[in-house]
């Protein structure tokens, strides 16, 4: 199962954006609302349509592999 390569997460009850790229966890709302990882400097909801899943909160993180990100 091919999985996106962000989670929106919440901690103290704000979300956060974790990029599975890199594992950059970024706080900022605007880096939430966008998918953008300031680290990678890259927009998460713009990778090829085949990697992207609009439904990504509560699904297990996932590994790239071989330029392939799969759920474990």
């Amino acid at each position: 199962m091919i999985t996106p390569a962000y989670r929106i997460l919440t901690y103290r009850q704000f979300p956060c954006l974790l990029c599975l790229l890199c594992n950059y966890i970024s706080h900022n709302p605007n880096d939430v609302k966008h998918k953008y990882c300031g680290h990678c400097h890259v927009f998460l909801a713009d990778l090829p349509e085949m990697l992207r899943s609009d439904n990504v909160e509560g699904q297990s993180p996932g590994f790239l592999l071989q330029g392939v990100l799969l759920a474990i």
